[in-house]
């Protein structure tokens, strides 16, 4: 992964987490303390049921719900920059959208889907390319859909479950391949859900939780690209949908958030080598309907809602799983920030015993 990790912050991050040992590895990069939640530059627009996806040092936030009830989407897209740790409004969408798929591939962001400001489920393909800091409608899904969720696989777009005009929740897996704009119907999931999460790992993607009829699962569904099927893979602990789920390492998924409908702060972990979960550090600030989004240092968390059902808010901050890599630049700069609180601390006793005498 890149070493973009932006120099505000990593002074965010090493203030947080003084107590660090500033002693580098072999490769020059420095395992941190586990479970750390780092706050970082807020938006600018305050919203909920967003998408998200990443391209190169980039991460862009797209529409979402800014208000309600009843729901009222943007058609704003922000641009976080991780070199900067600093947000700023980019070309908007076509059209407000929320709930929709978000997912990056051939270095573009693809829209998929969403309710539009009639509240109604739309088959809208809309494509920003970063460059000219513009969006173009593409193919579009073969039925309309909101409460999916899109993933960027090997240079194309799959996009699982979420619900169509009948309002039920589907199993439906599709994949778009940008080269040809066409889309191809895949295997169902075996479970159907909305509202779900899915991470694309090493050679499978993972769809994780989600609810149908109102009712939160615990499902976790591994499906394989290469032959067109899927497995059932341990279940999440604990049944939410509309949560944070991300991945750093190639191992481990971190699902947190969410809500069931309860609001959840709960951070289960998701081992794909054993096929276990365990607890991590909850969330400092719970949320649902937000986005995960990897970035050197950890895992972006924007946005989201902080009541059940709404409440949106701009806040953001990045989950540091335990063993996350910092670029040697950081472990360096740890080291001279150390160095220069502890020179000022030593100031500061003698400036005490000389005023004393």
């Amino acid at each position: 992964m890149a070493a973009e990790l932006g120099e505000a912050f990593v002074n965010r991050f090493m203030l947080a987490h003084l107590i660090w040992a500033v002693a580098a590895s072999a490769d020059g990069a420095k395992s941190v303390d586990p479970g750390a939640w780092v706050p970082v530059a807020p938006m600018n627009l305050a919203r909920q049921e967003i998408g998200a996806a990443r391209v190169g040092t980039n991460v862009y936030v797209v529409g979402g719900i800014i208000s309600g009830p009843p729901s009222v989407n943007t058609s704003t897209v922000e641009r976080y920059d991780t070199t900067l740790d600093q947000w700023d409004f980019v070309a908007p969408l076509p059209e407000g959208r929320d709930h929709t798929g978000c997912a990056a591939a051939r270095s573009e962001v693809y829209c998929v889907g969403g309710f539009n400001a009639a509240r109604e489920p739309t088959d809208t393909v809309y494509v920003y390319s970063p460059g000219p800091d513009m969006w173009r409608e593409s193919t579009p899904l073969p039925l309309p859909l909101a409460s999916c969720w899109a993933v960027g696989f090997e240079d194309k777009i799959y996009v699982f479950g979420g619900i169509s005009t009948a309002r039920v929740a589907l199993a439906s897996a599709y994949r778009f391949d940008p080269l040809t704009g066409e889309w191809e119907q895949l295997a169902d999931m075996p479970t159907p859900r909305e509202h779900l999460t899915a991470v694309a790992l090493n050679t499978h993607i993972y769809v994780i939780g989600g609810r149908a009829s109102g009712v939160p699962t615990t499902a976790n569904e591994r499906y394989n690209p290469r032959n067109d099927r899927w497995r059932v893979q341990a279940s999440m602990p604990t049944a939410r949908a509309a949560m944070f789920a991300g991945s750093y390492d190639g191992r481990r998924i971190f699902v947190a958030g969410g809500e069931t409908p309860v609001l959840h702060s709960v951070n289960e972990v998701y081992d794909v080598k054993t096929d276990t979960w365990e607890n991590n550090t909850a969330m400092a600030v719970p949320r649902h309907g937000l986005a995960a989004v990897p970035i050197t240092g950890g895992i972006l968390a924007p946005a989201g809602g902080i009541v059940q059902g709404h409440g949106a808010t701009n806040y953001v901050d990045v989950f540091v799983p335990s063993e996350a890599v910092l670029p040697a630049a950081s472990v360096i700069a740890l080291a001279l920030l150390a160095g220069v609180v502890a020179f000022a601390g030593a100031w500061i006793r003698l400036r005490a015993r000389r005023t004393r005498f």
